[in-house]
């Protein structure tokens, strides 16, 4: 039973990276369109240990090089087919989880990066189910909310 149950996590989340990665597929991203991406109930005021430091920015590459590594990890054929949107997914993760995280020590705890990657990838796949779903395409390529298009 337990097999079973980790077989069905982890085709799930091999689903979510999946879907994720298609939706970035081929689309060139500015910082203003992750913003629906990131977290929004997050206080944007830098914490004391989130100014800019050299050491911050050391951690926050690094954190990406293992964030890259775990989501290329689920399946050889994610590298070689997403390679570059696995890279925008895990600078997103990591966006969120710097702007989440309450310390430096809770940011850089390695043993729970895979839990932490885990549920901001689902977080990230609904995002990208309601977001698809509440919105529509317009003639100049942007996108419209379905309310506004009604309107």
């Amino acid at each position: 039973m337990d097999h079973q149950l980790h077989y069905l996590q982890t085709q799930q989340r091999y689903t979510n990276l999946l879907f994720v990665c298609h939706h970035f597929l081929g689309k060139e991203r500015r910082l203003l369109d992750f913003q629906p991406f990131l977290f929004q109930n997050t206080a944007r005021n830098k914490k004391p240990w989130q100014r800019t430091h050299k050491s911050t920015d050391a951690y926050r590459r690094e954190t990406i090089r293992k964030v890259f590594a775990f989501l290329i990890s689920y399946h050889p054929l994610v590298k070689t087919v997403y390679k570059k949107e696995i890279l925008i997914v895990a600078h997103l993760i990591e966006c969120n989880l710097f702007i989440s995280a309450t310390t430096k020590k809770n940011y850089c705890d390695i043993n729970d990066l895979g839990r932490r990657c885990l549920v901001i990838l689902r977080f990230l796949a609904q995002v990208i189910m309601l977001w698809s779903k509440s919105t529509v395409g317009t003639e100049d390529g942007g996108y419209v909310s379905l309310s506004a298009a009604a309107a």
